[in-house]
């Protein structure tokens, strides 16, 4: 049973239909009837379908691995790569980390997963973030997360070097140590970092001392400066890692020289396996050798006799000098005969005699090298070369070669030669010399001489180039790139920087059907025109030529990227689509890009809701409507919801011929279940409505919101009552959302009869949200009381009503008379109202038991202070989820009885509530609101421990703020409104009193300040440590609030 669940790609059955291949209720039925441990039973009980399907995959791989396979697995060579058969697991995280983790972070069954599953999908991701969000799953997997998360750290900044060396010295007796787990660290600081910080000294003095707890570190990479007072480091490194076999020394660039005293104190390892040295500025005239490469450098090749990867980029100081080092007379002086070796890379400014290399079979050293080294699998060349190099010479130099980088003339002579069938990767150096010289190896040549090579996955042509290209630079011809291509069958990955358009490349891609990833330099791409252009031509490559997907990249001012993976056809449906279900529009409009199959499941997708705001998008969705009658993805069959947001002046403008085509388009949308219009109304455009009732059964969800001149919308028109007739016509909805504004009836409840009798007409409502309003100020309010006392339809299903725009309650009649007022018998008939909402203003006291006999399942409720002092105050505060207090300030200002105060005065705990918004309802006229006292603030934070988003709109000072804040620990996002003015102290300062405020919420993310002319935006990067590693503000132009 356990081999008849693996995913073998070389199996039959992947033929066969996903649902076939691997149902979850099959594999729960399966381990149940395979094992008798009753904590598998209890394990597959408690396990949720939908969890099941998100770790289908990771437990088929973990039953293959266990039950065939496992020990072949193990006894691998290191340097043997990875089984095929494992790449789908990989594939299948990778994609689905961030909604596997979401769907762990919702259930209860961390610690039962068993630890071969956790570490299989540990050894699957391949990026930090997702191992971080995997270990915050619970604290079991946190232990299982730590040695993945910590086992290669990269210091970027002077603050993250700081931050590893404080935890460094706090885990003495922590149960999780870094200096445990580490197993590689980068050092890449910036020159500001290492020149300009005075503390840098005192730092790296402190970060010495914490180097003797990295007693596992076996991999050292330093790219940054290296300067004279942080040097003594590199002792540090030599006397308390012991393990360190790889050595990576990048130093960047620097207006000093490195002299001997660096040379000295830095190269002082020994016994290594890898050695990666990148140095420049190398004072030529202190190098006295006839190598011209320094003694302390040979001295520890020299001392490495295990030596396996060998890299020397080697430059002089000065150019005046023109010493370039020689790789012959290094090989020549060196005693250690580097039996080990595989890899060599000789870079940067060298010098090889080439004509002897060639011809002189006894006396020339670097040739005797390769000779006596001839299990060398890995070979580069970083340099210039135009001599012949013979087929015969190539077998017998390099047997073993499978990766080569070098000029052309090499190159030539590897692809020409019985190599051509074992070479994995060539990468073809192409040099451009100023001024330009007449090269004998031109690509040509290459193409010329150039065998089949069946095992080439990686094929590269880089030169170094600027952006200004020289006229006269001869560009990649598309008949040599055919010839190329036609020879590589299998490759997976091109990148050429040699200059090529895309148009060009389009013909010779068919060679490479399993082609994976492309990067190219196209000259061409200079306006948005060009990459539009480009653009179709990528489509071409990724749906005609290339059948398993394709990541595409081009350089130059724009580019484009599509995610890919080669075994797109291979990944489970079930996983995909949910996947698919948690992507937003961008992401998901990637993965429809990775192949045809992932394109056909992305479609519903991606087309379920589309939002039109231009005349010129209308025109694109009409023209695709149009033209996919006999496609197999259709919009129509797929859309669910439709957004018309359209601005006036295409409202306006484009009518007539809008009408005629949008009237046609709707007949295909078959499945519309939501329309929503924000945009204005005309006569001719409210036709549209029919159509959609004609054509569009399924059509439940309406939301009417436009946006029209002063005088559109009433009955002094002539065909008022015809757009209201004519946009009121649905029946049976599900939702209803109207905001209507400058109406004009002469109805008791002063509400539309057509928007009634629409109400009327939906028996399965279950929102209903009316904001009406009349055209002028003076004219008359909507009566909800009246509105659901006209009503026959008892509306049993309704759990959503929201109240607003110009409405009139009578409040002490609600409050006191059970028996008259039709809106508190309305309250009272419909007690599953779990979301109530009022925007306008109430005054009166609204006792905490009527609020519970009225109100008894709300859960969200938006409303004046007053009717929120006797939610808060009753036992509905243990149930309350989300919070609005909805403050108008009117002008003149009036003396309200009800305040923040009163509020503060009365409100219970709030356990569960998430969600706490104060919105002060003002205008640009209005002298100022009154501010929200910082002891009010206090107490009510104090009462919602659980709180994650809190918006206050009513005047608050910043940094009365910040001790508030320590009630609420888990509060991700704030914003506030900051009644005093802005210069840019002040705004040096917000980031100070932000920081404050980061340091009392841990989980705090994104806080807003918001001002009388633009609002200040903070955003908050968190390290692996969960601390504050860097603080990005933002200001902008804010909307109304």
């Amino acid at each position: 049973s356990a081999r008849a669940l693996a995913l073998d790609h070389n199996s039959p059955m992947l033929d066969a239909p996903a649902s076939k291949l691997f149902s979850t209720s099959s594999f729960i039925a399966v381990a149940r009837s395979t094992t008798t441990c009753p904590d598998v039973i209890r394990w597959t009980d408690s396990l949720s379908m939908d969890f099941m399907v998100c770790v289908v995959s990771a437990i088929s791989v973990w039953v293959y691995r266990t039950f065939s396979d496992v020990e072949v697995e193990r006894k691998r060579s290191p340097a043997q790569p990875r089984a095929s058969t494992f790449d789908l697991n990989r594939v299948i995280h990778r994609i689905s980390a961030t909604t596997y983790l979401s769907l762990m972070e919702t259930t209860r069954l961390g610690l039962r997963m068993p630890p071969e599953i956790l570490s299989l999908v540990l050894e699957c991701l391949d990026y930090t973030s997702d191992i971080s969000q995997f270990s915050l799953v619970c604290r079991s997997w946190y232990k299982h997360a730590f040695p993945h998360l910590h086992r290669h750290i990269t210091i970027k900044s002077h603050f993250r070097l700081k931050m590893l060396v404080s935890r460094l010295d706090s885990e003495v007796d922590h149960e999780c140590q870094i200096g445990h787990h580490l197993r590689a660290l980068t050092i890449a600081l910036p020159r500001r970092d290492l020149y300009l910080q005075t503390s840098i000294r005192p730092l790296f003095n402190h970060f010495g001392r914490a180097v003797s707890r990295l007693v596992r570190l076996e991999l050292l990479e330093w790219t940054a400066g290296i300067p004279l007072k942080i040097i003594k480091v590199f002792k540090s490194f030599y006397d308390h890692c012991p393990r360190l076999r790889w050595l990576a020394i990048h130093p960047q660039r620097a207006l000093s020289v490195y002299n001997n005293e660096h040379l000295s104190r830095v190269f002082i390892f020994k016994d290594m396996r890898m050695l990666d040295i990148k140095w420049e500025y190398i004072g030529a005239s202190k190098v006295s050798n006839s190598s011209n490469v320094p003694n302390e450098i040979a001295e520890t090749i020299e001392s490495s006799p295990d030596l396996h990867e060998l890299h020397l980029q080697l430059s002089s100081q000065k150019r005046a000098f023109n010493k370039l080092w020689k790789p012959s007379e290094l090989f020549r002086q060196l005693k250690n005969p580097l039996t080990h070796l595989r890899q060599l890379s000789i870079g940067g400014s060298y010098e090889v005699d080439w004509e002897s290399f060639l011809q002189d079979q006894s006396q020339y050293p670097l040739r005797r090298f390769f000779e006596h080294h001839p299990f060398l699998h890995t070979i580069e060349f970083h340099g210039q070369m135009d001599a012949v190099f013979e087929p015969n010479m190539a077998a017998h130099l390099f047997p073993s070669v499978k990766t080569f980088v070098g000029p052309i003339a090499l190159c030539a002579g590897i692809v020409a030669s019985p190599l051509a069938e074992q070479l994995e990767r060539l990468n073809v150096v192409y040099v451009w010399s100023d001024p330009p010289k007449s090269y004998d190896h031109i690509f040509n040549t290459l193409a010329r001489t150039i065998k089949p090579l069946p095992e080439l996955q990686d094929f590269s042509v880089t030169t170094k180039m600027y952006y200004l290209y020289p006229a006269d630079l001869s560009m990649l011809q598309t008949n040599d790139l055919n010839t190329f291509f036609s020879a590589m069958p299998n490759l997976r990955l091109v990148m050429i920087t040699v200059p090529i358009t895309i148009a060009e490349i389009v013909q010779p891609l068919r060679h490479v059907p399993h082609l994976a990833e492309l990067r190219i330099r196209d000259p061409e791409w200079s306006t948005i025109e060009d990459v539009i252009d480009g653009r179709s031509h990528v489509l071409r490559m990724s749906s005609l030529t290339l059948p398993y997907g394709l990541c595409i990249s081009a350089t130059t001012n724009y580019y484009y990227s599509m995610e890919t993976t080669s075994l797109g056809l291979r990944i489970l449906p079930e996983i995909l689509s949910l996947v698919l279900e948690s992507l937003d529009s961008a992401d998901m409009s990637r993965s429809s890009l990775v192949c045809r199959s992932w394109y056909k499941q992305a479609f519903p997708y991606l087309h379920r809701h589309i939002t039109i705001k231009s005349h010129s998008r209308l025109e694109t969705l009409f023209s695709r409507l149009d033209s996919e009658a006999g496609h197999e993805c259709q919009i129509g069959h797929n859309l669910r919801a439709l957004t018309i947001a359209l601005t006036r002046r295409d409202i306006y403008r484009q009518t007539r011929p809008m009408l005629s085509r949008f009237v046609r388009a709707v007949s295909r949308l078959v499945r519309l279940e939501l329309l929503e219009w924000t945009s204005g109304l005309l006569r001719t455009t409210t036709s549209i409505f029919k159509s959609i009732r004609d054509h569009c059964p399924r059509l439940r969800w309406l939301i009417t919101h436009p946006k029209c001149p002063l005088s559109v919308y009433n009955n002094e028109h002539s065909h008022a009552i015809t757009k209201l007739s004519q946009v009121f016509i649905f029946g049976d909805m599900t939702m209803l959302d109207i905001k209507w504004q400058y109406i004009k009836v002469s109805n008791s409840s002063n509400v539309p009869n057509v928007i009634i009798e629409t109400i009327e007409s939906s028996p399965d409502l279950h929102r209903l949200h009316l904001a009406l309003s009349s055209k002028s100020r003076s004219g008359k309010l909507w009566k909800p009381s009246e509105l659901f006392r006209q009503l026959n339809n008892p509306l049993v299903h309704l759990r959503q009503l929201s109240i607003g725009g110009g409405y009139e309650v009578d409040w002490e009649t609600f409050l006191r008379d059970r028996s008259q007022h039709p809106l508190r018998r309305f309250f009272e008939h419909h007690p599953l109202l779990h979301t109530i909402e009022f925007h306008g203003h109430m005054d009166v006291v609204f006792e905490p038991n009527l609020a519970a006999q009225l109100f008894p399942s709300v859960k969200s409720f938006v409303g004046p202070i007053a009717l929120c002092a006797g939610i808060v105050a009753s036992p509905l505060a243990e149930q309350l989820e989300r919070l609005n207090i909805a403050y108008i300030w009117n002008n003149p200002p009036e003396s309200y009885n009800h305040t923040f105060t009163t509020l503060a005065g009365v409100i219970r705990p709030l356990p569960i509530l998430q969600t706490f918004f104060v919105t002060m309802k003002t205008y640009y006229y209005c002298p100022e609101p009154p501010m929200l006292q910082a002891n009010n603030l206090n107490t009510f934070l104090s009462a919602m421990p659980n709180v994650q988003s809190v918006l206050i709109t009513a005047p608050v000072k910043m940094a009365e703020v910040v001790q508030p804040l320590r009630h609420v620990p888990h509060l991700t996002e704030l914003c506030v409104r900051d009644p005093e003015r802005s210069t840019i102290e002040d705004v040096i300062e917000y980031k100070r009193v932000a920081r404050d405020m980061f340091d009392v919420c841990p989980m705090l993310k994104r806080m807003s300040r918001m001002r009388r002319r633009y609002q200040i935006t903070v955003n908050r990067r968190i390290d692996r440590f969960n601390d504050t590693s860097e603080i990005l503000l933002d200001i902008v132009a804010p909307s109304r609030w």
